[in-house]
């Protein structure tokens, strides 16, 4: 089974969406050549979103190709003052699942696991809605320390469901 993964840096706001399951210095070519870090750190990097139940690589990368067109780069004068990179690719992800939709191709029944379950209502405030076609989950956290340091990272408590 094929997924698309968006990923989030801990330390920065750079988002990163791929096909692969891990994040790779692969991945850093996709972000703009002044916002790349330095070095690359897996261990800044944590997933947000991992959307699967595509059932071939082909219509993956053409669901992965119109979530990258929905996002494109907005310059910084051009943004809104509280702009969020992540909500931003929640949205694109929305957005390009509810063109497939409109356009009336059968959607296979999707899973989208998050970090949070309560980024799934970023679409709520665009007006948007997710298909019926998606079920939400939360991703299962490895260990409570890693529940954790997300949880820091948000600057939030206890969120995740291994703390709880």
């Amino acid at each position: 089974m094929t997924r698309i993964n968006v990923f989030r840096n801990l330390k920065s706001t750079l988002t990163v969406v791929t096909r692969s399951n891990s994040i790779r210095a692969k991945e850093m070519q996709t972000l703009p050549l002044n916002l790349r870090p330095p070095t690359f750190r897996p261990d800044h990097w944590t997933k947000v979103l991992s959307l699967t139940g595509f059932s071939t690589d082909e219509h993956a990368d053409r669901a992965l190709g119109k979530i990258k067109a929905y996002d494109l780069p907005i310059p910084r004068d051009h943004r809104a003052k509280g702009y969020d990179p992540v909500k931003g690719k929640i949205l694109a992800v929305a957005k390009a699942l509810d063109e497939v939709k409109a356009r009336g191709a059968r959607l296979p029944p999707l899973t989208a696991q998050w970090e949070r379950l309560d980024l799934k209502d970023v679409v709520k405030d665009q007006q948007l809605l997710w298909p019926a076609e998606v079920t939400h989950q939360v991703i299962p956290t490895k260990t409570p320390a890693y529940a954790k340091r997300i949880d820091a990272a948000w600057g939030e408590k206890a969120m995740s469901p291994a703390l709880q």
